[in-house]
């Protein structure tokens, strides 16, 4: 799916990572979520340019991301989330930034008035998938300082996530977005398939930001969702999921997006030659998950599907002159 953003993060201007992480690191901030379409965030792309530049490092503007979560055998974290405990909250993971070969054991826990407090520690890229006693002495220490409380779980790698991401910033620095994109999970050897969606999170001191005023001038509605908890509820069957009803909802309902290989092809007449690109269909692996009873209202947290499955049909079978 990569390539049908390449045109679009050209339009903005660029940002140094050294310079974001100066102006709007933002550790500590509100956030929102909107889960939309490749073809309706594409829209709200002119609106963005004005006020938002892109993240650059050499000449890459879209970065690949593997995080692997940590929870402990009865899914405590998870369970936290569903049951909105903010004071106990918490989200363990550590995180490979792919293209640049960095790693980092990062925390996330909640603020009493609901705002996410982020907390990390770099580590070499061979701790990645694992808690060390110095990671272990970080959860402990971070989670007593936010929520006054001993850290007492045992932990163990749960789930591993991917995606590619966007990060967009600020022209005045005062807050932050990331768009990710080709979500896939994986655990134990099986891998979900990848579909054909966008999550949009807006990071900033307060909600009602430049990105959050755009979206609500679109009528486009922000949502509960999370990456994890998505991930638990695709490869766990026992868990309870009242909160997720919407999402799983939403989720089961999207088209799956098929990957392409790309073949040039030099077709020479009379005059010029002409180049060809033919997209095939390529098989993704697919861990489908036992199909719940879940939410049977259309609340799908702002996305609109109505058209997306014919695009995506026409998507996977173009055949587009260079």
């Amino acid at each position: 799916m990569k390539h049908l953003f390449d045109d679009h993060t050209h339009k903005f201007d660029a940002i140094s990572l050294q310079d974001l992480n100066l102006q709007a690191a933002l550790l500590d901030r509100q956030e929102s979520k909107y889960v939309l379409t490749p073809e309706r965030f594409f829209e709200i792309v002119p609106d963005l340019t004005r006020s938002f530049r892109i993240l650059e490092i050499g000449e890459l503007r879209i970065f690949n991301y593997k995080s692997f979560y940590f929870d402990s055998d009865n899914l405590i974290g998870y369970t936290y989330h569903n049951q909105e405990r903010i004071k106990r909250r918490f989200k363990i993971r550590s995180r490979h930034y792919v293209d640049s070969d960095l790693c980092f054991f990062e925390i996330k826990l909640k603020s009493k008035r609901g705002g996410t407090i982020k907390r990390r520690i770099d580590c070499p890229l061979n701790d990645y998938g694992i808690i060390t006693d110095r990671a272990r002495h970080f959860i402990e220490t971070t989670y007593q300082q936010v929520y006054g409380l001993r850290f007492e779980h045992e932990l163990k790698p749960k789930l591993e996530v991917n995606y590619d991401r966007i990060t967009l910033v600020a022209k005045d620095s005062s807050e932050r977005m990331t768009i990710d994109f080709n979500l896939h999970f994986s655990r134990q050897g099986k891998t979900s398939s990848i579909k054909f969606f966008v999550i949009v999170e807006t990071k900033s001191a307060r909600l009602g930001g430049i990105a959050d005023s755009i979206f609500k001038q679109q009528s486009i509605r922000s949502g509960n969702f999370s990456k994890y908890c998505l991930g638990v509820n695709l490869f766990f069957n026992k868990v309870k999921y009242n909160r997720f009803k919407p999402l799983l909802k939403m989720y089961e309902n999207l088209p799956v997006y098929q990957a392409v290989n790309e073949v040039e092809i030099s077709i020479t007449n009379a005059s010029d030659p002409i180049k060809v690109r033919i997209t095939r269909k390529q098989n993704e692996g697919v861990n489908k998950r036992p199909r719940r009873e879940v939410d049977k209202t259309n609340r799908t947290l702002g996305l609109q599907l109505e058209s997306e499955k014919l695009r995506a049909h026409r998507m996977r079978r173009r055949v587009a002159l260079l």
